[in-house]
């Protein structure tokens, strides 16, 4: 089984991000950038070390509006990514391990994550959660993951649908029909594949971390590289195209209204670190807000 990356500590990689900004704009751009490993769709989670990371507090510690989730559907981490000069975007999601003490922490249960896509970041709050996400240039992004034991088996699918054709009311479901990609045309390789951590029996281990991506050309229109969106992430034990209910998922980040990024950044070295140093500053406060709570309550560690 593939070694969990090690996650950087915040302040230190925010630090360290500023201070190569101030280095190369005093050098006029010229120190060479050392470029992370470029993400592959391929279940190993080694090339996502050094991505943006953002951690979500555990189910006992969540918010008042996210209590009603299952542990099986709580988030540890949401990392996102893209490669230079590739026009796709790429997500990760972990999912906290099951406490028990038995070694046995593995999930083997299907979990569904929804990616909430401001499009054209017409949501001016960063609070409400895209109240009234029903714009024109809203989507949902689910990727379906069944932790299947068998290596080689298609264990993740993924599918756009624009904002209008689904409801986030109780017992209400995504209609098949509102489904804009894959189309008829996508190759199947882009929207499954073996791309999440298979769940193995004899051990009871596994199930937990899963990647997915998207190319810009599934929108409509089209997503260009420097374009501004907005996101964030809910997870569901309840199949979207069968049931889905809004707010009762866990969400990430949980405690404001979303993302905000520019994938395939535009803005050259300098724009960039300081880009990826403002999702580190977001992560630490995150990471804060999370200890905070668990402080407050006595519990240290998970």
């Amino acid at each position: 089984m593939t070694a969990r990356p090690r996650h950087p500590r915040p302040v230190q990689a925010l630090l360290a991000m500023i201070s190569l900004g101030v280095l190369l704009s005093a050098t006029g751009g010229t120190v060479a950038l050392a470029a992370p490993p470029p993400i592959v769709l391929d279940g190993d989670f080694t090339d996502w070390d050094g991505r943006i990371t953002f951690p979500d507090t555990p189910v006992k510690d969540e918010p008042l509006d996210q209590k009603s989730i299952n542990f099986k559907e709580d988030v540890e981490y949401f990392y996102y990514g893209w490669n230079e000069g590739q026009p796709w975007l790429y997500f990760r999601v972990d999912r906290y391990p099951q406490a028990g003490g038995s070694g046995k922490d593995g999930i083997d249960m299907p979990v569904y994550y929804c990616v909430y896509i401001d499009y054209n970041n017409s949501h001016a709050s960063p609070t409400d959660r895209f109240e009234g996400f029903q714009d024109p240039e809203d989507f949902l992004l689910v990727c379906a993951f069944v932790p299947s034991p068998d290596p080689g088996v298609p264990n993740t699918n993924v599918y756009l649908v624009h904002a209008p054709d689904f409801f986030f009311s109780p017992g209400m479901n995504v209609d098949p029909a509102g489904i804009i990609w894959p189309t008829p045309a996508t190759p199947l390789s882009e929207c499954q594949g073996d791309w999440g951590q298979p769940y193995v029996k004899s051990t009871g281990k596994g199930g937990l971390w899963v990647e997915f991506g998207i190319p810009f050309y599934a929108f409509d229109p089209p997503f260009a590289a420097g374009e501004t969106i907005r996101f964030f992430l809910g997870a569901t034990l309840n199949n979207p195209l069968n049931k889905i209910e809004y707010p009762h998922q866990d969400f990430c980040p949980d405690d404001f209204g979303g993302i905000t990024d520019a994938p395939i950044s535009t803005l050259g070295p300098v724009g960039t670190i300081l880009l990826v140093a403002a999702g580190l500053l977001i992560a630490y406060l995150s990471v804060s807000r999370a200890l905070r709570i668990r402080t407050a309550s006595g519990v240290v560690g998970r």
